[in-house]
Order: C-alpha cells, then sequence, then structure tokens
C-alpha cells in the first residue's frame, strides 16, 4: 500500500513541475518587489532599440516623455494583439503630465497620467529586474497580449540613467 502512495506522490509531484515549466514566462527577469516611488524619480531612457524614449520622472509627481509612441496609449491608441510592434516608431510624440506608484504584493507599478492635447493618456509601467541587474521599467508594446506571451520585440526596456 505504501508503494502506490510514494508512486501517486511522485506522479503528482511530475505534473505539478510540468504545469510550473508550461506557465512560465517568455520574458525573462523578475517583478523587482523592493522597488518605491523614491527609486521612479529620475532620467529612464530606453534600451535595446534603434528608437529612443526618454521619461523623466520628477519627485513631485510630475513626469515628461521624449519620443514615446503616440500608437501606445495616446488617446485610447492601443495596439492589436497581431499588430508589429516595430510600427509604433513611425509616430512619436513628446508630452507631460503626473504620475504616482502603487505597490502591490509582488510588484510596484507606476501609472502615467496625461490630460494634454499631445497625448491624452493613463498607462502602467511595471518595476522589472533582468537577471541581477538594475531595476528598469518594462514598458508592454503590446498590452492586450497575456504577460506570459509576451516575446523581447513586444517590450520596451526603460533603464535609469
Amino acid at each position: 500500500m505504501m508503494i502506490k502512495f510514494r508512486r501517486i506522490g511522485v506522479a503528482v509531484a511530475v505534473l505539478l513541475a510540468v504545469g510550473a515549466i508550461a506557465g512560465c514566462s517568455t520574458v525573462p527577469g523578475h517583478y523587482d518587489e523592493g522597488f518605491r516611488a523614491t527609486d521612479a524619480v529620475g532620467q529612464w531612457t530606453s534600451e535595446g532599440r534603434d528608437q529612443v524614449v526618454v521619461l523623466y520622472i520628477q519627485s513631485d509627481g510630475t513626469f515628461s516623455a521624449e519620443g514615446w509612441p503616440r500608437g501606445l496609449y495616446c488617446d485610447g491608441a492601443v495596439p492589436e494583439r497581431d499588430d508589429d510592434p516595430d510600427d509604433l516608431w513611425d509616430n512619436t510624440v513628446d508630452f507631460s503630465g503626473t504620475w504616482r506608484g502603487t505597490a502591490s504584493d509582488d510588484h510596484y507599478t507606476v501609472r502615467f497620467v496625461s490630460l494634454g492635447p499631445e497625448c491624452r493618456t493613463n498607462f502602467p509601467v511595471v518595476a522589472w529586474r533582468l537577471q541581477d541587474g538594475p531595476a528598469v521599467l518594462r514598458v508592454d508594446l503590446s498590452p492586450l497580449t497575456p504577460v506570459e506571451e509576451l516575446t523581447e520585440n513586444e517590450i520596451l526596456y526603460l533603464k535609469k540613467s
């Protein structure tokens, strides 16, 4: 009887391990659980792309953005799942607004709001860590795609300068 229970236990463990591997995200890194509002303040610049996005986040709750893709959250625009993220860079905009940070159990979100005519928007980014490096802000360029299905081409990382 003990052998049957042991076999069942091994089978359950294998199924759980396979399920965990199958549910893993293709996005490298993990949420930065220790990130806070004071960490957000500063200049953040895009990495790994020919196009440059710069976010200036101020301690007074304001921000400005340079080179932001107009098709990403501006005036309600959200790319479709099958849109090519590279097409976002055909039309960029500079704008400003306010920001606030929110901590949850496992991650920190920075939300940007702009009511200006250049880009009316309300969008989130998350604090993220790539391997053991410094925190980055992760912008999902395909926000309708589930996080676990995102590819590197569908993510913009902003690094603090």
